[in-house]
């Protein structure tokens, strides 16, 4: 009888840890969604060179956001979707494009 309890205890306590682990990976997740615009820089705020690239680069097309870069010193990086597809473009502060890349599907950040 004693077993049975002790089985009992350990079934619950491993639930009830599995149950704060979730919640505690969905409110890192919940928080992290609505902090994800907090870095985005309005275009207007950027350097005229580089809103003058971002677009050029959009062609008329959506802007989904610029924020400086952690990659590169002193460069901005903006998200584009241009016909249906999304790019991810560095563009130095006088406007230079240092890279640019075609997301995958499923990879917006």
């Amino acid at each position: 009888m004693k077993s049975i309890l002790t089985s009992r205890k350990k079934v619950v306590a491993i639930t009830l840890a599995a149950i704060v682990g979730v919640m505690t990976l969905g409110a890192c997740m919940l928080w992290h969604g609505e902090h994800e615009d907090e870095d985005k820089i309005p275009l207007s705020q950027v350097p005229n060179a580089v809103r003058m690239t971002v677009e050029r680069e959009a062609k008329g097309s959506k802007v989904d956001g610029v924020e400086k870069s952690e990659d590169v010193k002193g460069a901005y990086e903006a998200d584009i979707t241009v016909d249906g597809k999304a790019y991810d473009i560095t563009i130095a502060a006088d406007g230079t494009v240092v890279k640019r890349e075609l997301e995958k599907k499923g990879e917006k950040d």
